[in-house]
């Protein structure tokens, strides 16, 4: 508020200063083209227009190009009563036409102090009016004192000051009501929670209003019935409202501000049907429908929103007419602002919760889950060989151990994913020193075919994300190559690119039942190639392009890697 204040009067300064230049220049004109002009002091007052002219030009010549100064205004103020002081005396004295210039001297005052500036200035030109015709009057010879004129311009002086003195004030006055609409760091604006929030907002209409009762209806889309956050006599209160009376309160009434005066008006707003609305069966708005109704004077504004709907009415507001309705229709808005910004959080809410449950079903199925997959398969190998080949299958039963133990950390890793505030750690279904060479070992053991993974030319241990994610597509390729493309061979290869890292997986399998080549929304739009693979590397922002031939079938998927362009 102080700063903009600030700016307010440096703006004003800057005009005013600007304005004084031809109005000095415009004083010399008038005074040399009348000849009968000055009176007396003929030689001295063309000295003071010039040295006045030359002061105006050059306040103008600092006020463009240096920021004004309080001081500097005053005495600038003060210099401008001075000279139009000693110019009506020169000239007819209180019956001098240049009396007029007396109001650009207030006028700059309301302009650059306000209502306090155009006051005082008032109260001084009406002194300096009096003193002027006392000295003339008195120490002029063959002077008249004409009582007429001279009240006359002492009520233009007055109507002129109240005028300037009142539009100042009002501003002022938006000003601060304007100000405390604005959302303060402390109040019902933050609120996160809808009940709290429209129970405090009520408290807050009937603060700002000094108004002895506050009803917000809005509807509520996860209640049958809507709901009624009641401030009355200092005390809150929420109320379910049946939906033909919610109905009445906000359909049959306009959708502006609107004033209600009888108690009959609003019982017929708040009435089920064509009956009186105190039937006790009619819903409880009537418990303080008839309270509310009881005020000469009740305000009934909207309050609008793309998520919800309802009305407002304050009992006895404060203020006048329609300022209080103006006013009231603002706070509406701000709270049916304040409604859509809750929702939107919640719904933002939502979808990050189900991103989050997408992203532990992609880990559970591109991870753990194909490691059981591949488990079992193994498993059914083992009884067949457990009586021919004992040995083979008892190393083969403590690789299927390492497994599973493998599989036990990935599990307490998400498990400790889901739970907020707690480190991920080390602890994963692979050594934090493996690379791909061993998860290509690993694959290899698990699902019986050849699989090799060659280095990627970048530091993976530095990007516990991307190696996460990197893992799992190479995990969930390989089980999809082998168990439904019918692969002996998988190869991973890498690529440097500008725009991140490139990953190519190839086999030999029969390929996809679609064979040729597809980009990433291809084969979003035709469901070719595996979903979870193309969710996964849609979800951190990469591209997967498909080729499937009878050949088998080749994965050309770019991720993005922090510090490298975006990807195309």
């Amino acid at each position: 508020m102080d700063l903009s204040r600030h700016l307010a009067a440096s703006r004003s300064d800057r005009i005013i200063g600007l304005v004084r230049l031809p109005l000095a220049a415009m004083i010399i004109l008038a005074v040399w083209l009348d000849p009968a002009q000055p009176t007396r002091l003929h030689s001295t007052t063309y000295v003071v227009l010039q040295l006045y002219a030359l002061f105006a030009a050059s306040g103008a010549a600092l006020l463009l190009r240096h920021s004004p100064r309080p001081v500097l205004a005053l005495a600038a103020h003060l210099t401008d009563l001075g000279v139009f002081t000693f110019l009506v005396f020169t000239t007819d004295g209180p019956t001098s036409p240049f009396f007029l210039l007396y109001t650009f001297s207030i006028i700059s005052a309301a302009f650059r102090w306000r209502w306090r500036g155009a006051l005082w200035t008032s109260i001084a030109v009406l002194m300096l009016l009096v003193v002027s015709a006392f000295v003339f009057y008195r120490f002029v010879p063959g002077s008249i004192f004409e009582t007429d004129r001279f009240l006359v311009r002492c009520a233009h002086v007055g109507a002129t000051g109240g005028l300037l003195v009142y539009f100042a004030y009002h501003q002022d006055r938006i000003a601060e009501e304007t100000r405390r609409f604005r959302p303060p760091k402390t109040g019902p604006w933050y609120e996160t929670e809808r009940t709290d929030f429209l129970a405090k907002c009520a408290a807050h209409v009937a603060q700002t209003f000094h108004a002895s009762g506050v009803v917000i209806a809005m509807d509520d889309s996860e209640e049958p019935s809507a709901g009624a956050y009641i401030w009355q006599n200092g005390n809150l209160a929420v109320e379910r409202i049946d939906p033909a009376v919610f109905g009445r309160m906000t359909a049959t009434v306009a959708s502006s501000p609107v004033w209600t005066g009888s108690q009959a008006e609003w019982r017929d707003m708040t009435r089920l049907d064509d009956g009186p609305a105190e039937s006790p069966d009619k819903g409880k708005l009537a418990e303080f429908g008839a309270d509310l109704a009881g005020h000469r004077t009740l305000l009934s504004v909207p309050v609008p929103g793309e998520y919800a709907r309802g009305r407002m009415f304050i009992a006895k507001p404060g203020g006048h007419g329609w300022d209080a309705a103006i006013m009231a229709e603002i706070l509406g808005r701000q709270i049916g602002e304040g409604l859509d910004q809750i929702e939107v959080s919640s719904i933002q809410n939502r979808a990050i919760d189900v991103e989050a449950r997408l992203s532990l079903a992609r880990d559970l199925h591109d991870g753990i889950l194909q490691t059981l997959a591949g488990t079992a398969l193994q498993l059914e190998n083992l009884a067949r060989d457990v009586e021919a080949r004992p040995e083979t299958v008892r190393a083969r039963i403590a690789m299927l151990q390492d497994w599973l133990v493998g599989e036990q950390r990935e599990v307490r890793k998400l498990i400790r994913r889901l739970r907020p505030g707690q480190a991920e750690g080390s602890d994963t279904a692979y050594d934090g020193q493996a690379g791909t060479g061993e998860l290509a070992r690993r694959l290899c053991d698990q699902w019986g075919i050849a699989v090799v993974a060659e280095e990627p030319p970048i530091d993976l241990e530095a990007l516990p994300d991307i190696r996460h994610h990197l893992f799992q597509i190479i995990r969930e390729a390989t089980a999809n190559a082998v168990r439904h493309g019918d692969a002996t061979r998988v190869h991973v290869s890498f690529d440097d690119s500008p725009n991140g890292l490139r990953l190519r997986i190839a086999d030999n399998g029969r390929g996809l039942a679609q064979h040729g080549t597809f980009d990433q929304a291809e084969a979003a739009s035709r469901n070719i190639g595996p979903r979870s693979l193309r969710e996964r590397v849609t979800g951190i922002g990469g591209t997967l392009s498909i080729s499937s031939s009878e050949l088998g079938t080749e994965l050309d998927i770019l991720l993005p890697v922090p510090g490298k362009g975006r990807t195309g």
